[in-house]
């Protein structure tokens, strides 16, 4: 069985949540808000500063690696993927 690129990204972002699978919409909100925080740290830290969003392999490497989270933008936009992967209908309100 061969997965694409984005199946193995959101594998991913669901192993570093600590599911496996699709957990439920309610497990799934409790395990994003304990694991990835909000945060503006990671604004200061790379280098795309706070005008750009940051790609989503860095915002997961920050999560796993660096306890990292966050900010306005990143964290709804990364999660809604995440819910339209799954197969959520998501709609993004700014």
């Amino acid at each position: 069985m061969t997965t694409s690129p984005q199946d193995e990204l959101y594998r991913r972002y669901l192993g570093i949540l600590g599911w496996v699978g699709d957990p439920g919409l309610h497990e799934l909100v409790s395990s994003h808000l304990i694991k990835v925080p909000y945060e503006n740290v990671t604004q200061l830290i790379t280098p795309a500063g706070a005008n750009e969003l940051q790609p989503i392999e860095a915002f997961l490497d920050g999560i796993a690696e660096r306890d990292l989270g966050g900010g306005d933008f990143t964290i709804p936009i990364h999660f809604a993927s995440l819910l339209q992967f799954l197969d959520y209908e998501v709609e993004l309100l700014g």
